[in-house]
């Protein structure tokens, strides 16, 4: 997934299916609409590796993130002796590799970054001191929220459900996704709009359930007669369901007597029983 570095708006996502292309080649599939724009890209330590930075630099790409040991790292940095708050790198070309040393060792790999200390705005309990760290890991610590920012929204209200077919599933993942990039887009067109994500998803789904159409400011009348009328009501068989208000048959019996033949089925010479005329 893609996801612009402040909002979490999803620019670009890729369904993996356990098989298919190289990871190299899914990520530049993933990147091609913003190729030659010189755009930043943070990833995280799954997608990055040596390899992978130079392909990318190629394509007017230049990358930072997390590195795994076995991801083209010189000996020298796989296994460093450092003491807090030490770091050690290792630079080709526009390639910069650096170890740093904080609670754990934090392996990096940049065509962005020097290798500077700056100080950061996290503060050393013990020395009231702010805590120094490379740049590099400083702006990782910035910009390396929008996937996790789009994934925090994505598991409020979700609208996807269990169910035996994946493509169900995947189809109420992409409208989910849709809804939240929605609403990032409406907070930036409205700033001063306090609205919280949860009542923008309840006001779209009153907008997709509503029975108002355009130019009808009237309710529909209420349904009097519980038996099937000879004519049926404006836009009952129209490809728009907004005009067609179910109404359930009841005729006080059984649920067999409560049924009748669908009339759209009926004119396609199919026999369907339904309850909801």
């Amino acid at each position: 997934m893609v996801c612009e570095a402040k909002t979490g708006y999803i620019c670009n996502f890729r369904m993996y299916c356990g098989v298919g292309s190289r990871l190299q080649d899914t990520i530049l599939n993933l990147l091609k609409p913003y190729c030659n724009l010189w755009h930043h890209i943070y990833m995280d330590n799954y997608y990055n590796s040596v390899a992978t930075c130079e392909i990318l630099l190629q394509n007017s790409f230049r990358t930072f993130g997390t590195i795994r040991v076995n991801r083209g790292l010189p000996s020298c940095l796989k296994n460093p002796k450092l003491a807090r708050e030490e770091s050690i790198f290792h630079r080709r070309q526009n390639i910069l590799l650096q170890c740093w040393q904080s609670k754990r060792t934090v392996r990096m790999i940049s065509t962005i970054h020097s290798a500077d200390i700056a100080e950061s705005n996290n503060i050393d309990w013990a020395t009231k001191q702010r805590i120094l760290k490379p740049m590099c890991v400083i702006d990782y610590n910035k910009y390396m929220k929008g996937v996790d920012r789009a994934d925090q929204y994505l598991s409020y209200y979700s609208i996807v459900r269990h169910t035996k077919k994946w493509t169900k599933r995947a189809v109420m993942f992409f409208i989910n996704c849709a809804l939240f990039n929605a609403f990032r887009v409406f907070k930036i067109l409205n700033p001063h709009s306090k609205k919280k994500y949860k009542v923008f998803l309840h006001d779209v789904a009153k907008e997709w359930i509503s029975e108002a159409l355009p130019g009808n400011t009237g309710n529909p009348l209420p349904r009097t007669s519980t038996t099937s009328s000879k004519s049926d009501p404006p836009g009952r068989l129209s490809k728009d369901p907004k005009r067609h208000k179910l109404v359930q048959i009841t005729t006080g019996g059984t649920k067999l007597k409560s049924q009748r033949q669908c009339r759209v089925c009926a004119a396609q010479k199919k026999k369907f029983n339904v309850l909801y005329v």
